[in-house]
């Protein structure tokens, strides 16, 4: 925000290397009577490890999960044909990854994520509703998450001194 106008973004980009993830943003040229400079920071979406295990219930209700302060509620846990289904609501931002499920302490990986739906809310909250479809099961199942990104709401308008 430039003496109190957006600029217009133009483009950017992101690289990833050994020192980590870098990313860039362009915008239209600053006016030359620039006197204020801001930004402001309105969402930021990142990745983190968490290595978290949950054990299943195939019959009866699950406790949500709660991973960094975001809500992964189990809607359901179906088998059928040797095939382990879990449906998984979240908010919209929230996306699991290297996800794999554990039957009988063998790993079984992730098929595929079917019968995705979003939903907004009264409130403004958008949800995330969507089925893991696994090839495999056991008599004891545990969901393993071991990354997660979500976005972070800031909201924040940062002052640049010129």
């Amino acid at each position: 925000i430039a003496n109190g106008k957006e600029l217009t973004w133009l483009g950017g980009g992101m690289s990833t290397d050994m020192k980590g993830m870098q990313f860039h943003k362009e915008y239209d040229a600053l006016p030359t009577d620039l006197k204020k400079l801001q930004i402001e920071l309105v969402k930021f979406g990142a990745n983190h490890n968490v290595d978290h295990r949950v054990k299943l219930h195939k019959q009866g209700e699950n406790d949500p999960i709660n991973i960094l302060g975001q809500n992964i509620k189990i809607e359901k846990v179906e088998e059928s044909h040797g095939e382990t289904f879990i449906t998984i609501t979240t908010e919209d931002s929230v996306i699991l990854s290297n996800v794999y499920l554990e039957g009988d302490g063998n790993a079984i990986e992730l098929e595929e994520t079917i019968n995705s739906e979003i939903d907004k809310a009264i409130n403004g909250i958008i949800t995330h509703t969507r089925t893991l479809r696994f090839q495999g099961t056991g008599k004891e199942i545990v969901l393993v998450i071991n990354r997660i990104k979500y976005d972070r709401i800031y909201n924040k308008v940062i002052d640049i001194p010129l």
